[in-house]
């Protein structure tokens, strides 16, 4: 019999073994024989079908080829490819929880959230939102404070109708409404606001100047407002 043909059935006797769950009592030639005849026909793909096959028998006959002789018994070779199918399977196994573990242990960047509603339409006014940024200022928070200045800043400039208080409003279009509304406030607004969103989407550290330097800019756009 030729080695292709040789090793194929014993790889396809391994696979009705590990079908069939491996009794303990060996199985008659003719009942493998029918076996393997359709687990083969229940592969649409013969080409692929075969090149597994002749794969798997390659390496166990480079591994073990002893018990791939022509002179083993058919139960040791059953044998040897129901052992090396559950060490294959094992390893795969084991691949499979290394990666999960690894991929569990990796940092996982945070999804990038939508944009902040600055809007006003919650009802404080602009002297509540000074007075809760120094309050966050005291306690160290001055990314909440900063948050806080720039609702107070949005809230003077709405009083003063100079931009809508529109929900879901973005800093970004209320930079495009006071270009248009305050031309001279413009700059100071544009600034104000840039470092609001670098402190809050590009997480930019924020202390003390920054709050001083967004404060100095806020009364200059509030007094630009007032005239």
């Amino acid at each position: 019999m030729p080695r292709s043909e040789t090793t194929h059935g014993l790889v396809l006797a391994g696979l009705v073994a590990v079908r069939m769950g491996v009794p303990a009592a060996e199985p008659a030639p003719d009942e493998i024989k029918d076996k393997a005849a359709e687990i083969v026909s229940s592969y649409s793909d013969e080409n692929i079908l075969d090149r597994v096959l002749g794969w798997i028998g390659d390496q166990l006959e480079k591994l073990l080829p002893d018990s791939l002789s022509p002179g083993s018994g058919l139960g040791g070779s059953v044998f040897t490819v129901f052992a090396w199918v559950v060490i294959i399977a094992v390893i795969g196994v084991v691949a499979y929880l290394v990666y999960r573990f690894a991929t569990n242990r990796s940092p996982r960047p945070e999804p990038a959230g939508p944009e902040l509603d600055v809007s006003t339409l919650a009802g404080r006014a602009p002297a509540d939102w000074r007075s809760a940024a120094e309050e966050c200022e005291r306690e160290g928070r001055f990314k909440e404070a900063l948050l806080c200045r720039y609702r107070a800043l949005v809230g003077e400039l709405v009083d003063a109708s100079l931009i809508p208080d529109i929900p879901g409003r973005t800093p970004g279009e209320y930079r495009l409404d006071l270009a248009e509304a305050l031309p001279p406030g413009a700059d100071e607004f544009g600034e104000a606001t840039d470092l609001f969103e670098l402190a809050w989407y590009a997480d930019r550290p924020t202390g003390p100047a920054e709050s001083s330097r967004f404060q100095q800019l806020s009364d200059q756009v509030v007094l630009e407002a007032r005239r």
